[in-house]
């Protein structure tokens, strides 16, 4: 129990450390491939628009601290299933 506390602890640290580390101005991967992606097609219009709303940088975080955390909680549970079926057997 004092484990499962203290690593619950440790991750929630860290995500809020990862999620307060503002945005350098360089910007990242993406913004540099937008860049290339705009220069590319400097004159032409795109033909498609999203469906819905793009997310901000806020959002955007929200939605990958989500993703993170659920694909982190499916893990563990299929882990902790199999090691219960492995004591069990």
């Amino acid at each position: 129990m004092k484990r499962t506390l203290l690593s619950l602890t440790a991750a929630l640290l860290a995500g809020a450390v990862l999620f307060a580390i503002p945005r350098g101005a360089g910007g990242g991967s993406d913004d540099r491939a937008m860049a290339v992606a705009a220069e590319m097609r400097a004159g032409e219009k795109l033909g498609r628009r999203p469906l819905g709303l793009t997310p901000n940088g806020v959002e955007e975080r929200l939605l990958f601290a989500l993703q993170a955390g659920s694909g982190v909680g499916v893990f563990c549970y299929a882990y902790l299933g199999l090691r219960r079926r492995g004591s069990e057997g």
